[in-house]
């Protein structure tokens, strides 16, 4: 099923035309991405540039996703369909495990009252792994959670630097150094200074 079938069958299921019509419009942009994407065409520097924003798109999904699954959560449209729990009803739907499942939604519902966290995590910031673990020290302190949303931010900013480095190192020109001359012979002739020996 292609993205636009699928919007116009969620349309018909929800009667919500405007949400699912944006969703069908980044579906069918994503699904033309990755059908044209070769990484062969990538270089080493640009691949380790392409990977962390790639990154932040997935954790920008999996908030959307998040925040999706509470709204289905507190409608209890799960139980209507005949699941036991919110949990087992998106593993049944999405394909994931239920494990995975009751980890996004548990994060989900305790992000309801981060929103700082919740925001970071929207825009792809922290990770979900992360925010889960802010989460649950905010629940020990409730002052811990600036701190810890600056070191992830710090984080990352540091691994974009990185990778940013090392993308600008490899694709400038290589230097060369001129040899260092030492010791000039009889007539004014010069050799280069002898290499030192290292043990």
């Amino acid at each position: 099923m292609d993205a636009v079938t699928l919007a116009g069958d969620l349309r018909t299921e929800c009667g919500d035309a405007t949400m699912l019509g944006r969703l069908a419009v980044a579906e069918a942009a994503f699904e033309a991405f990755c059908a044209g994407f070769d990484p062969g065409l990538l270089t080493a520097s640009e691949a380790s540039v392409v990977l962390p924003r790639l990154s932040v798109f997935k954790r920008r999904v999996e908030s959307v996703e998040g925040v999706t699954a509470r709204r289905v959560d507190v409608s209890s449209v799960w139980k209507h369909r005949g699941f036991r729990s919110m949990a087992q009803w998106m593993a049944a739907t999405t394909g994931d495990a239920v494990s995975a499942s009751a980890g996004l939604l548990a994060t989900a519902r305790q992000l309801e009252a981060l929103p700082a966290t919740a925001e970071a995590f929207a825009a792809g910031a922290v990770s979900l792994p992360a925010a889960r673990e802010i989460a649950g020290a905010v629940a020990v302190d409730p002052s811990a959670e600036a701190v810890l949303l600056a070191v992830a931010a710090r984080a990352i900013i540091a691994s974009w630097s990185t990778r940013r480095r090392g993308c600008a190192t490899r694709r400038a020109p290589p230097k060369t150094t001129p040899p260092v001359m030492s010791g000039c012979g009889p007539g004014g002739s010069c050799g280069p200074a002898p290499t030192p020996m290292v043990w």
